[in-house]
C-alpha cells in the first residue's frame, strides 16, 4: 500500500509540475510579446527621396538625397536629436578647454567600419583623415569654409602648411583632438555637419577613386550599412536599401530598426502601391491637403527654418541710393498675417523661430520684433526721386522661383510696393534651375528668396543673403560681422552680434523678411522617433520605432 501510495502521489507531482510549467508558459508569452510591441524593436521601414543619390562620399557630397542616406550610414561625433539639439553620437563624451579652442572627444567603445571582409574598428584616425581630405586642395571638398575655425586650415588647403599641421589629431585610438585658430561657440554643431563623418584610408585607397560611387565601394561605419544602391534613370524600380550593423547597435546607442528601404521616386504613393508598402515618414509644406482621417492618425512635427526675404539686386539703381533701399524695406515692414496662408507666418525679423546658438533658439534669446524706421516710406522714395527723377517707374522687375511665386508672396510684395511707392513690379517666376541661372545678373531689381542654410547657424543665413547678391565684394565690414558671430565665444556675445546685424540688413534695405515658412513631418500612425533635419531635409532612423 505504501508503494502505491508513493507511485501515486509521484504522479500527481509530475502532473502538477507539468501543469505548472504549462501556466508559466502561458502567463509568459502575452509578457514577451508584449514587452517586444512596446520595445518598437526590428520593424523595416520605407521612406522615399525625389533623386537618385549623387555621391556618398561625406567629403564630397552637396545634395540633399545623398546626404539623407550619409547621415544613416556613417556615425559623427555628434548628431541632431528630435529636437534639433547637437547631443553625443559616436562619440561617448567630449571635453572643452577653458579657453574654448580645444575639444577633445573620446569615441564609444566597439564601433567599427562593416566590410565585406570582416569589422574594421572605427578609431580616431578615421576622423582626423576625413578632415585631412577636407583641406587637401586635390579632393576639391564644398566643405573647406564650414570648418574653417580649425587652426590651420585654410594653411594647409592652401599648400602652406603639410596636412599634418592640420589641428586635428588622435590622442589614442579612442581620442580625437581639435585645436581651433578662434573660438567657435557652436563648433559641437559643427560635429553634427555630414563632411566631420569619418573616412578610413585603408577603405578609401581601396576603391580606386569610386569611394561612395556604389554599394560596394561605400563602407559604412554608423547604424546601417548600404546593401544595394539599384538606379537606372529608364527603370522605375530604384531605390537603396539600409541594414543594421548589429555591432554598432551598442548600449546607450541602440540602433531600432532592422532595415531601411529608400525608395529614389517622384511618386511617393505610385511607389506604394506598386510595391505593397506604406511609407513610414514623409514631409508636406503645408497640412492643407493632407486628409484629416490620415492627421489625426499620425504624428506631426512643424520646423519652422525658413526665412522668405525680398532682397535687391546689386545691379539695380535703387541699390546705388541708400533712400531708394530704405523706401522699400519700410514700405514693406509690416505684419502681413492676414495676406498669408498654409505654411507662412509673418515675420519681423531674418532668423526664424527654428534657428539655435548653442542648442537655444535664438528667437527665444532676441523676440521677433519688428526694426523702427526714422521716416515714412513715402519720404524715403521722395528723396530717392528728388536724386533720381529719371526713374522709370514703370520698369522695376521681381525675380522669383515657381515654388515660391505659388505662394503668392512675390505678388503680395509687388502690390504693396505699387500702392505705398506708385512703381510698378514685373513680377518673373522661373523653374529653379533657371532662378538659379539669373541670381547674380541685371536682369531684375528685387529677388523674393527662400533663406535656409544646410546647417543650423544663424549667421548662414546671412551667408545665404551674401551669396544671392555678391555682397562681400561690395560691402566688405559686412563679411566681418559674420566673422566675429561664427568667433564669439560665448552664447551672449553672439546673440548681439546676430542681433545688429538683423537690424542693419533690415534697416538698410539689404534684406526685407516677409515670412517665415514652415514644413511639417508626418510618421504614420505607429511610428515614433523618426528625427528630422529640415535644413538637410534628412530623416534619421536610428531610434525609430514602430509600435
Amino acid at each position: 500500500m505504501i508503494g502505491e501510495r508513493s507511485a501515486v502521489n509521484l504522479k500527481r507531482i509530475k502532473i502538477s509540475v507539468v501543469l505548472l510549467i504549462c501556466s508559466l508558459m502561458i502567463l509568459t508569452m502575452p509578457l514577451t510579446a508584449c514587452s517586444e510591441e512596446e520595445d518598437g524593436a526590428d520593424h523595416d521601414f520605407y521612406v522615399t527621396v525625389s533623386e537618385n543619390p549623387q555621391n556618398l562620399d561625406p567629403q564630397i557630397a552637396e545634395d540633399l538625397s545623398s546626404i539623407f542616406v550619409i547621415r544613416n550610414i556613417y556615425s559623427s561625433l555628434m548628431e541632431l536629436d528630435s529636437n534639433g539639439l547637437a547631443v553625443c553620437s559616436a562619440a561617448q563624451s567630449y571635453r572643452v578647454s577653458d579657453d574654448g579652442l580645444t575639444y577633445e572627444f573620446t569615441l564609444r567603445d566597439g564601433l567599427c567600419w562593416y566590410t565585406d571582409d570582416g569589422e574594421i574598428p572605427l578609431t580616431a584616425d578615421d576622423y582626423v583623415y576625413a578632415f585631412r581630405r577636407i583641406y587637401d586642395s586635390t579632393t576639391g571638398s564644398p566643405h573647406t569654409e564650414i570648418f574653417s575655425c580649425i587652426k590651420n586650415s585654410l594653411k594647409v588647403l592652401n599648400g602652406e602648411l603639410p596636412s599634418e599641421k592640420l589641428g586635428v589629431y588622435a590622442a589614442d585610438e579612442q581620442t580625437v583632438v581639435f585645436e581651433l585658430e578662434n573660438t567657435n561657440c557652436d563648433f559641437l554643431k559643427l560635429m553634427t555637419h555630414w563632411g566631420s563623418m569619418p573616412c578610413c584610408e585603408e577603405l578609401f585607397l581601396k576603391t580606386n577613386g569610386r569611394y561612395g560611387l556604389s554599394a560596394e565601394n561605400t563602407y559604412s561605419c554608423g547604424a546601417f550599412r548600404l546593401t544595394v544602391w539599384n538606379y537606372d534613370p529608364y527603370w522605375n524600380d530604384n531605390y537603396l536599401t539600409l541594414e543594421r550593423i548589429p555591432s554598432n547597435s551598442v548600449e546607450d546607442f541602440r540602433t531600432y530598426p532592422s532595415s531601411v528601404t529608400i525608395g529614389i521616386t517622384d511618386d511617393p504613393e505610385g511607389y506604394e502601391s506598386k510595391n505593397g508598402v506604406e511609407i513610414d515618414a514623409y514631409t508636406a509644406a503645408s497640412l492643407d491637403s493632407i486628409e484629416k482621417k490620415e492627421l489625426n492618425k499620425a504624428s506631426v512635427n512643424e520646423y519652422t527654418a525658413e526665412t522668405i526675404c525680398l532682397i535687391a539686386s546689386s545691379n539695380s539703381a535703387l541699390f546705388s541710393d541708400e533712400n531708394g533701399m530704405k523706401a522699400v524695406a519700410s514700405a514693406l515692414n509690416r505684419d502681413i498675417s492676414q495676406e498669408l496662408a498654409g505654411n507662412l507666418i509673418s515675420a519681423g525679423s531674418i532668423i526664424p523661430p527654428y534657428a539655435t546658438i548653442m542648442n537655444t533658439a535664438f528667437r527665444n534669446l532676441s523676440p521677433d520684433v519688428r526694426v523702427s524706421f526714422e521716416r515714412s516710406p513715402e519720404k524715403y522714395w521722395e528723396n530717392y526721386m528728388e536724386n533720381n527723377p529719371s526713374t522709370d517707374l514703370y520698369g522695376f522687375t521681381l525675380l522669383v522661383s515657381d515654388d515660391v511665386a505659388d505662394s503668392g508672396i512675390a505678388l503680395y510684395a509687388a502690390q504693396q510696393l505699387n500702392e505705398v511707392l506708385g512703381i510698378y513690379c514685373t513680377v518673373e517666376s522661373k523653374t529653379e534651375n533657371d532662378y538659379q541661372s539669373a541670381l547674380g545678373g541685371d536682369e531684375y531689381d528685387f529677388v523674393i528668396a527662400s533663406i535656409k542654410p544646410q546647417i543650423n547657424l544663424t549667421e548662414e543665413y546671412f551667408g545665404e543673403i551674401n551669396d544671392i547678391i555678391g555682397w562681400n565684394e561690395i560691402y566688405p565690414e559686412t563679411a566681418e560681422l559674420l566673422l566675429s558671430a561664427e568667433s564669439a565665444a560665448n552664447i551672449s556675445d553672439k546673440k548681439d552680434i546676430i542681433r545688429a546685424a538683423e537690424t542693419e540688413y533690415i534697416l538698410d534695405g539689404y534684406a526685407v523678411p516677409l515670412c517665415y515658412g514652415s514644413e511639417y513631418l508626418i510618421q504614420r500612425e505607429g511610428r515614433e522617433d523618426i528625427y528630422y533635419d529640415p535644413f538637410t531635409e534628412s530623416m534619421y532612423f536610428k531610434y525609430a520605432k514602430y509600435f
